[in-house]
């Protein structure tokens, strides 16, 4: 009974702390995108894009501000697949979820999951981490690279990621994010299929953070 007692003021201060994290993200401002997704180029060096969008239910159920959702071909290659979801504020059952909860309900398996430095010039270090992902389907196999670019910050775990949203919101008054993510098929071979997405990224990266605050 004492051994009790003893905790029960330490759980009732951690739900108070829960309680008031959640409370300063719904008081958070929104913090707009310096400019709209929309503005990286269709055209990036030799891959040519063309753009998608979510039907009604699919975009409520995602909540976010803004995205862009395209397919990139370049010759003699198999096109990537490209997703960026901006979020000018999260709150309570609005926030950025990890791609491989879809990938799963959606039928993938997912193969091999990992955290990668893959180099991007622009980025500070020359790199940036990402979440690679390699998934089956039937006689299908994908990598999927994902990361959340959250205020600056590559970041490839989802908890480290709502750590940094409470503590940003609490500091910052701020709990933009982003959730980006790109993927292409690796039937024929893996190894090319890393090349290929880093190869692409590296060209979408810099346009991308012009857009992002």
């Amino acid at each position: 009974m004492i051994k009790k007692s003893l905790h029960f003021p330490r759980a009732v201060l951690l739900l108070l702390i829960a309680a008031g994290c959640l409370q300063a993200m719904d008081r958070a401002g929104q913090t707009p995108l310096v400019r709209p997704l929309d503005d990286i180029p269709l055209g990036l060096d030799t891959w040519s894009g063309i753009s998608m969008t979510f039907d009604a239910g699919t975009l409520e159920n995602a909540g976010v501000d803004q995205y862009i959702m395209r397919a990139y071909a370049a010759p003699d290659r198999p096109p990537v697949s490209v997703y960026i979801g901006f979020y000018s504020r999260q709150g309570v059952g609005r926030t950025i979820h990890s791609p491989r909860r879809c990938y799963t309900g959606s039928g993938w398996e997912v193969a091999s999951c990992e955290t990668r430095l893959i180099p991007m010039a622009p980025a500070p270090g020359g790199e940036i981490p990402v979440n690679r992902l390699l998934i089956r389907k039937d006689d299908s196999m994908q990598v999927v690279y994902y990361w959340f670019q959250s205020r600056g910050r590559a970041i490839t775990s989802e908890y480290l990621e709502k750590l940094h949203l409470i503590l940003d919101t609490i500091v910052l008054g701020r709990n933009d994010g982003a959730l980006v993510r790109i993927s292409t098929d690796a039937a024929l071979s893996v190894p090319e299929a890393e090349e290929r997405l880093q190869a692409f990224a590296s060209r979408l990266y810099p346009h991308m953070m012009q857009c992002l605050p």
